[in-house]
């Protein structure tokens, strides 16, 4: 058999399957042959070819959603590296294995006027957990070793640090060699690594907890997992407790109050400082609301104890007062046995308020107009419940926490930086990945940012894409500030007329236009329905009526209780 005869990409291939790398995603270059030819040839990979490198690393992003496992992406030297840059930070913060493979020229050519050649070595550094810039092949064995070390080093990082990690490969030419001898790298195993905690350690925080005060349990972005549904039942016996989640927390709506904005946007500035909590537990990744990110800042709890592997851990309400560094099932497999629920009129009396807030949200979404509104309340009413939901960013991401449809559904958005670009991308590449469909919910702006998602023909049949078009960043009409502003429609919202349908046909995707009600109803119900190929459904909804429909939303949940 015929190996490349670039060592370091032998024992990058060793190392990185016993790492746990399963899925390389490529983009064409002439600088990663070596890796490309190596890792076609290699059965025990599963490979896809995406031309865009922004695209491919966000597309790596949803197959790591999906499968909880290391992708690794692979690129030519150069701008090439560049472009993954947006999904590097993303899956920073959303802490996903993105395992980042570039090849790059001989450090000595570097700044000297050739192609493809810039100062790639820790190009990523601020926004990855580890890196291996490896030594140009030769035949000295302590460079071997070298480069096994750091490649071991950095491949195991995935999984003890939780994010991505860079490797730099500098080739020299020519790239397209093979040899029949193989090689075997060094590996290294790395066992335990975890703090472990213990119930003395926790008697501080369970002390504090234990008080007859008002507590608040509120969770980010996490990925679905059976491990939280008990501890949060638990948590809720307690009647000085309230628990808050949103869609993305991918936890059961029993005993939370899972829209946040519906109780917090809608009572007095006395009711907030009824409302805020003495001892507030975070776990979990990003928060989507404002307005409970400034009722904590405004009214910053006496005590702020958030879960976290990581230390130092976000001061995300500047009232941190304990970071517990442990996972969070395994903090509360200490803490739950040692809880002391009081007995107290704070938890009924906020869930009772919430109630009557989902009361007045349907008596409101019964008589709204054609608008972005129905369009959400309609389409999550109706998803199928094992389609998993992708969301964009924006409005898309906001409007989903007003209503109780779909949350039955998994729910993904990347919200590690809470950007527009690749929401497509990630959604193709979960469903590309996962068994159940996959339903991406997008605005315009999104889209067309990011439509290159479906240029590589890889989309899978039972892909669902609705994409909501206001004629541009309907986002910028709901927010104070640029809603205001002169310049709202031309520098904030960037109104424009393009429509799907060429990309949609240029791409291979089914695709249906709605633009208004009765239009829209028989959409839905194609785009719900079973078909041989992937489905765009592109619904044109009028920008100003959007924005009053939701002001409208909001004072019919504020004028309608004296709670």
């Amino acid at each position: 058999m015929n190996y490349s005869d670039k060592r370091n990409v032998q024992a990058l291939l060793e190392l990185a399957y016993f790492h746990g790398i399963r899925t390389v995603i490529f983009s064409p270059g002439s600088r990663n042959a070596p890796l490309v030819l190596a890792f076609q040839a290699d059965e025990r990979f599963e490979k896809v070819i995406i031309a865009d490198e922004r695209s491919a690393a966000f597309f790596a992003l949803g197959v790591i959603q999906e499968r909880r496992e290391p992708v690794a992406v692979c690129c030519t030297s150069g701008s090439a590296a560049a472009n993954y840059l947006p999904a590097v930070v993303e899956a920073f913060y959303q802490r996903l294995p993105l395992v980042l493979l570039t090849a790059d020229r001989p450090k000595e050519w570097v700044d000297q006027g050739e192609g493809q050649t810039i100062r790639q070595e820790g190009l990523y550094r601020e926004h990855v957990v580890a890196e291996a810039n490896l030594l140009v092949d030769s035949e000295n064995v302590a460079d071997h070793a070298y480069n096994d070390r750091i490649l071991n080093e950095a491949l195991s990082m995935t999984a003890l640090r939780e994010g991505p990690v860079h490797v730099n490969l500098p080739f020299e030419e020519p790239l397209y060699g093979t040899t029949t001898e193989k090689v075997i790298p060094k590996t290294i195993s790395v066992v335990g690594g975890r703090p472990q905690l213990s119930v003395e350690e926790l008697q501080s925080v369970i002390n504090i907890w234990n008080q007859p005060v008002k507590k608040w349990v509120l969770v980010g972005q996490v990925l679905p997992g059976p491990q939280w549904g008990k501890a949060i039942l638990e948590l809720a016996k307690d009647e000085n407790t309230l628990i808050w989640t949103e869609s993305t927390t991918n936890l059961p709506e029993e005993a939370t109050i899972g829209h946040i904005d519906r109780v917090i946007n809608t009572i007095t500035e006395d009711q907030k400082a009824e409302l805020v909590p003495d001892v507030l537990l975070t776990f979990g990744g990003a928060i989507i609301s404002k307005m409970v990110k400034a009722l904590l800042r405004n009214h910053p709890p006496k005590t702020h104890i958030h879960i976290d592997v990581k230390w130092p851990q976000p001061d995300t309400f500047r009232a941190l007062t304990h970071g517990v560094i442990a996972r969070p099932e395994e903090f509360f497999s200490h803490f739950l046995p040692q809880l002391k629920p009081a007995k107290s009129g704070y938890r009924k009396h906020w869930m009772d308020i919430a109630q009557r807030r989902r009361e007045l949200h349907s008596e409101f979404e019964n008589s709204v107009p054609f608008s972005d509104f129905t369009i959400y309340r309609d389409t999550l009413k109706a998803l199928p419940k094992h389609w998993k939901l992708q969301l964009a960013n924006s409005s898309v991401i906001r409007y989903v926490q007003l209503f109780d449809g779909g949350r039955e559904n998994l729910h993904f958005s990347n919200r590690g930086t809470a950007g527009i670009d690749g929401a497509s991308s990630t959604a193709v590449g979960m469903a590309w990945a996962s068994e159940d469909p996959v339903f991406l919910i997008t605005g315009d702006v999104s889209f067309f940012y990011d439509s290159n998602a479906f240029f590589n023909h890889v989309v899978p049949p039972s892909m669902r894409i609705l994409l909501i078009h206001n004629g541009g960043g309907g986002i910028f009409r709901i927010i104070k500030g640029p809603s205001g502003s002169p310049a709202l429609e031309e520098y904030f919202e960037t109104q424009h007329d393009t429509n799907a349908e060429g990309i949609a046909m240029s791409y291979g995707l089914d695709y249906k236009r709605a633009e208004n009600e009765s239009d829209w109803s028989s959409a839905l119900e194609w785009l719900l329905s079973d078909g041989d190929g992937p489905r765009l459904l592109e619904v044109h909804t009028p920008g100003e009526i959007n924005a009053e429909v939701l002001q409208s939303y909001f004072a019919h949940l504020r004028n309608g209780v004296k709670s």
